[in-house]
């Protein structure tokens, strides 16, 4: 007859070893690619903000400093039918 179930994982097992995943990375190490992530994603988004900061406030630098304009823009309001 045939092999029973035993004989048959006793033979699996020398063909393939059990899987054991290894630990790679510690938790200090796992923490510390955590963290610089963080600082990196944190420190973009202050250049971003800093980006943004520094072309808003020049154009409205500019616009508070451009010279008037040099003649008088007139409006004439008309009655509605």
């Amino acid at each position: 007859m045939g092999k029973g179930p035993r004989e048959v994982e006793r033979a699996l097992d020398e063909l393939v070893p059990e899987y054991r995943p290894r630990d790679e990375a510690s938790a200090a190490r796992r923490a510390g690619r955590w963290l610089a992530k963080f600082f990196v994603a944190a420190l973009l988004a202050v250049a971003a903000m800093a980006a943004i900061f520094y072309i808003l406030h020049k154009h409205v630098r500019d616009a508070q400093t451009s010279a008037a304009a040099k003649r008088p823009i007139y409006i004439q309001v008309l009655p509605q039918k």
